[in-house]
């Protein structure tokens, strides 16, 4: 329960509420009890600041438009022309004659489904605007392949790098408890996300570097999750000796994305073997985090991080320990862990990708 006193809404200004003390970092992505965390706010405001929106994120950005000398006649939610269609904003620029279709998204990352779904919806607008430049805006970071898809298309890309620098005299001047803190001190707050996917990048893959990248998806794993997760227990054994995994983190987690995973699929611990060899895993790989996971024991629940995926054997496998066991595998690919960096590095959510994986998983038993 958080912590309540009387005083002035840091957001609505109301005096008639008891205030409560919001995290701008939510404690569960490792937001710490400090006073540059912390927003006194009555239980309204900390409802509407706990989830913003992406009709939040679009009218921020047209403020920021509306503010900026490159940019006139910002039009938000116009039709275009005598067609139906409506993107978020709609923004001339002068000097360079282009009409900007503006779609925004509020996304920490841009990846699959996500980008082939907003890329459809510019490219339907800009049929319409004949002459327009197509601009996908969101508050986060895009990975390499997206931006190579991106490449070519008469669509530019605005992430939180290029709205921090197009608008930094503009978000100084608007005091969002969410998107400014979250635009301020990008490149400061993404250096260690950026060395540690270099670092990712130049392990080479090899039974010898086994203890290299053993280590390294520690340190990662341990930045991404460590609050909420407990500190990791490393190359711990069962009882017979014979199962031993990398990783386990104990999972006391209170709230979020974690207590459901302890709830439903009892993760008590969080086991984890990471895979350095060339190639997608096999069918042993899979067998061997299913031997460690027990009702009675760590739980029921492992995550094996490797290069390329799961073979056709080890796919197979997977889907017979949870149809027949309950015991659900996840198989993350180092595109994911980078794509989980990008999201800590965006103040994002990094185990939404860990929930996308499971439910595409679910969805296709």
């Amino acid at each position: 329960m958080p912590q309540q006193s009387i005083g002035k809404c840091s957001i609505c200004g109301t005096t008639d509420a008891p205030l409560v003390r919001h995290h701008i970092i939510p404690r569960s992505m490792g937001g710490r009890n400090h006073p540059d965390n912390l927003l006194l706010v009555c239980p309204n405001c900390d409802r509407w600041i706990g989830d913003p929106s992406e009709l939040r994120f679009a009218r921020f950005l047209r403020a920021l438009l509306e503010r900026s000398p490159k940019f006139s006649n910002v039009a938000f939610d116009a039709r275009l022309g005598e067609s139906k269609l409506r993107p978020d904003i709609v923004a001339d620029q002068p000097g360079t004659g282009r009409k900007l279709i503006i779609e925004c998204k509020n996304f920490p990352v841009l990846t699959g489904s996500r980008l082939v779904g907003a890329l459809a919806q510019l490219k339907d607008y800009l049929k319409v605007a004949e002459g327009g430049r197509g601009v996908l805006a969101f508050p986060g970071y895009a990975d390499d392949e997206t931006l190579g898809k991106i490449a070519g298309e008469q669509i530019d890309l605005w992430d939180l790098k290029t709205l921090a620098s197009l608008f930094k005299a503009e978000i100084e001047q608007i005091n969002d408890p969410v998107f400014s803190r979250m635009f301020r001190g990008t490149e400061a707050r993404r250096s260690l996300e950026d060395d540690l996917i270099k670092q990712l990048r130049e392990c080479p893959p090899s039974n010898e570097g086994w203890l290299q990248y053993q280590k390294l998806i520690g340190r990662i794993l341990s930045h991404l999750f460590c609050p909420p997760l407990t500190s990791s227990l490393v190359e711990h054994s069962d009882f017979s000796s014979t199962n031993r995994r990398d990783f386990i983190f104990p999972n006391y987690a209170v709230d979020g994305f974690w207590l459901f995973l302890r709830t439903r699929y009892a993760a008590d611990y969080i086991v984890v073997d990471a895979k350095n060899g060339k190639g997608k895993i096999q069918k042993a790989h899979v067998l061997q985090v299913a031997n460690y996971l027990k009702e009675h024991g760590v739980g029921k629940y492992g995550m094996i991080l490797c290069r390329e995926g799961a073979d056709r054997g080890a796919t197979v496998t997977l889907r017979e320990q949870w149809a027949l066991h309950q015991k659900l595998i996840v198989v993350l690919t180092h595109r994911e862990i980078e794509e989980m960096l990008l999201a800590k590095a965006a103040l994002g959510d990094p185990s939404s990708t860990i929930g996308d994986y499971i439910q595409r998983f679910r969805l296709s038993m």
